[in-house]
């Protein structure tokens, strides 16, 4: 049996959108991630790359992350000790 057989296939079809919308999405957040990355490297961004970091808004939300990690490794080291 097939999925087809138990739903509709205009159903099936606007779940194929809905996922392929956010998995689009997701991409993009993670070419975000990428730029903010390589940012906080010292590599010297270009304008566009910039100003897709500033529309974007992720980068309080990247920053939160990495001072969570942080925070996690420092207390990991304080455990070996």
């Amino acid at each position: 049996l097939d999925t087809a057989d138990f739903v509709d296939e205009n159903y099936l079809k606007k779940i194929d959108k809905y996922i392929y919308k956010n998995l689009m999405q997701k991409f993009k957040e993670i070419e975000i991630y990428h730029l903010l990355h390589l940012k906080d490297d010292g590599v010297q961004l270009g304008l566009f790359d910039r100003f897709k970091i500033w529309l974007s808004g992720l980068e309080p939300i990247y920053r939160a992350e990495q001072e969570k990690i942080k925070n996690k490794q420092s207390q990991k080291n304080l455990l070996k000790e």
